[in-house]
């Protein structure tokens, strides 16, 4: 009875156990179902967040060039030094040779190490050329790695860098062309997944996701021959009269397509010293100032608008000067009773105010917002100014002194643009900095008639008024210089001048538009018709001969 007891219990525990290890046989074989088939593509995914990682194919940057083709900015291919301070070991054989070729100092770069030695990625140098990374590569240090990037670079340096502007180390626009259409410019950077162990090493490359897409490339209306005749001739008036600071501007007069565009002071941007950041400023569309007597042909266009006046009508000057508001105003020398043409001639200021009463208040300062005064250009580019008109509705000092291009600030561009209104069909120029195939429509300004009287009158300034200098033989040339106070926090400041001068030519069919501005000249001679004006004739000049522009004045 016992013995019979004790089989059927060892029965009962023989089949409990294989029950149990069935169970558990079961139990690890659907796990085993589970892991491979139902959460394969979860765990999958889990694995690849742990190892598997994205990295970037950096993407050619459009380039940049003049009208004909000229390269002003391009991308080149260098590397980023970068190093794993976990992995890096401060006693390696070679170390002292990196830093040598990377211009650090060791002990420098070991202390920073040591200041992030919990980070993975910590940058030793960018921008590093192509030979230099080679040599790098060759010292097989540990931890350190190199990246490939690209690097913006820029022949025509410091003669094209306030249009073309300059990137920052990531390639991003910073100023000018390349801040502008930095969109248009930048490419799409590519992707591509590797597969790192737990040390972070990449033990194999899974293949590109995207191919990088590269930027596209810009086309400017800049005539870089130009370019360099107006750079030039800038800096050697620069020099010459101990000027602060300068502005030319040259617009192709048929297209509105801006062919060169220079500031004084300059820079280098493949080699930027940043102590004094004014000097990044395109000053031709970002610094205002009050233009004198260039101002006036547009007085003289709104008097002859008003059927008032005449090329031909007399004013009075007598006695040279005149007191609006408990201030004097006069002309440089005694002119007596003198034609409307004489007065632009002579740039008489009593002559423009005596016209200007005669006129009404708000007749004036309309044209001169329809010819563009006080309104953006559009050219689009970063900082630009739209200036301003100070309008009055009764005649005061203000207004007087608006006629002679006092309270109306603008800029180099902006005028020079508003000048477009006089080259024969009273249209103002829509400008561009863009090599275009159309550009927008221009609006009327002032009858074609009076447009080409105006003309006519500008030559006769250059051959013998005030911008005499400004003449250029075998050509006709119409301009108009000015001079005026500089305007500072307590009102114009003493012995701080702006001499301008902006004009066309050839005068039978113009063919180029130019707006040369001098801000404070220390040499002695500060007005425009002594400064600016023989800028003019260089550049005219120069500018004829390569355009191969044929004289009119025969």
């Amino acid at each position: 009875m016992y013995l019979q007891r004790s089989n059927s219990f060892n029965k009962f525990r023989y089949f409990t156990v294989l029950f149990l290890f069935l169970v558990c046989i079961g139990v690890l074989f659907w796990r085993l179902i589970s892991l491979t088939v139902i959460e394969n593509n979860f765990l999958q995914q889990q694995g690849d967040a742990r190892s598997v990682r994205v990295k970037s194919i950096p993407a050619f940057r459009g380039m940049i060039t003049d009208k004909s083709g000229n390269t002003l900015a391009v991308s080149t291919p260098v590397y980023a030094v970068w190093v794993d301070p976990r992995k890096f070991n401060k006693k390696q054989f070679g170390i002292m040779k990196l830093c040598e070729m990377l211009n650090l100092d060791k002990y420098e770069l070991l202390k920073k190490l040591k200041s992030y030695s919990n980070k993975r990625f910590i940058y030793l140098s960018r921008g590093v050329s192509p030979h230099i990374a080679k040599e790098i590569k060759k010292l097989d240090i540990d931890g350190c790695y190199l990246q490939q990037e690209f690097k913006r670079y820029y022949p025509e340096g410091e003669v094209t860098s306030h249009i073309v502007g300059f990137n920052n180390i990531d390639d991003e626009g910073q100023e000018g062309i390349e801040l502008l259409h930095n969109d248009w410019l930048r490419g799409i950077p590519g992707k591509y997944k590797v597969k790192k162990n737990r040390l972070g090493d990449v033990i194999e490359n899974l293949g590109i996701v995207r191919h990088p897409k590269p930027g596209k490339d810009l086309v400017l209306s800049i005539d870089l021959r130009l370019q360099y005749v107006a750079h030039n001739a800038l800096k050697e008036a620069m020099n010459e009269h101990d000027i602060s600071s300068g502005s030319v501007v040259i617009i192709d007069a048929e297209s509105g397509g801006v062919l060169a565009m220079v500031n004084q002071p300059v820079y280098n941007p493949n080699k930027r010293i940043e102590k004094n950041v004014g000097q990044f400023r395109n000053r031709a569309v970002t610094d205002l100032f009050e233009p004198g007597s260039v101002m006036k042909p547009f007085l003289i266009a709104a008097a002859l608008e008003s059927d008032k006046f005449n090329t031909d009508s007399i004013i009075n000057t007598h006695p040279g000067w005149m007191v609006i508001n408990g201030k004097t105003i006069k002309d440089l020398a005694y002119y007596g009773k003198i034609t409307v043409s004489e007065i632009l001639e002579k740039s008489s200021n009593v002559g423009v105010i005596r016209m200007l009463k005669k006129l009404k208040p708000q007749r004036y300062s309309k044209l001169l917002k329809k010819s563009g005064i006080g309104e953006l250009t559009y050219v689009g580019f970063p900082g630009e100014q739209s200036g301003t008109i100070l309008e009055q509705s009764s005649f005061n000092h203000t207004l007087a002194v608006l006629a002679m291009g006092y309270s109306v600030s603008t800029t180099p561009l902006q005028l020079a643009r508003a000048f477009s209104i006089f080259l024969g069909e009273g249209k103002l120029l829509n400008v561009s900095l863009l090599e275009k195939n159309e550009f927008p429509s221009s609006r009327s300004v002032i009858k074609p008639e009076h447009s080409k009287k105006i003309r006519a009158l500008l030559e006769r300034v250059t051959k013998t008024g005030t911008a005499r200098r400004g003449s250029v033989k075998g050509y006709r040339l119409a301009s108009k210089t000015g001079t005026a106070r500089m305007l500072g926090k307590n009102g114009y400041i003493p012995n701080k001048c702006v001499g301008s001068i902006v004009g066309f030519g050839p005068a039978s069919k113009p063919k180029l538009l130019v707006a040369i501005v001098l801000s404070e000249p220390k040499g002695g001679k500060y007005y425009g018709g002594l400064i600016a004006a023989p800028v003019f004739a260089k550049i005219m000049s120069e500018s004829f001969r390569i355009l191969e522009i044929p004289k009119d004045d025969v």
